[in-house]
């Protein structure tokens, strides 16, 4: 499954790369985060790779406070892969400990999801008596 950036993460990967983003959800997740001029010991930062730390900081201004989300999917995305097995919905309930009406919403939502997603382009042209 793709990993999806959400908020800071998603400015780090255009200026830094996907694998310096990556690698600051996988190591800062759920840290406050302030931007150093120089790496120290003392700066989350020194948990990433010197190289990947030195993007950081050259991208982005010295003393900006930023939250590093947390890697982790939502429950309805580790959830898809149970619906798309189409798995009993007490089964779910019982795995992220949802209601019944929550496993609903989420078959719903992921029907809708697939509906889109296999959309056929009905715009060609018709044949037949009287047309060209």
């Amino acid at each position: 499954m793709e990993i999806v950036l959400r908020g800071i993460l998603k400015e780090v990967e255009e200026y830094c790369g996907r694998a310096v983003a990556i690698e600051m959800m996988e190591k800062l997740g759920g840290m406050e985060l302030k931007i150093p001029s120089k790496i120290t010991p003392d700066n989350p930062l020194s948990l990433m790779s010197r190289e990947n730390a030195q993007s950081v900081i050259d991208n982005f201004v010295p003393g900006e406070n930023f939250y590093v989300p947390q890697g982790r999917l939502s429950n309805y995305e580790m959830a898809r892969e149970m619906l798309a097995r189409d798995a009993l919905s007490r089964d779910i309930c019982l795995t992220f400990g949802v209601s019944e009406r929550t496993v609903r919403n989420w078959r719903n939502r992921y029907k809708d999801e697939r509906r889109s997603k296999a959309k056929i382009k009905t715009n060609a042209p018709l044949t037949g008596a009287g047309r060209p």
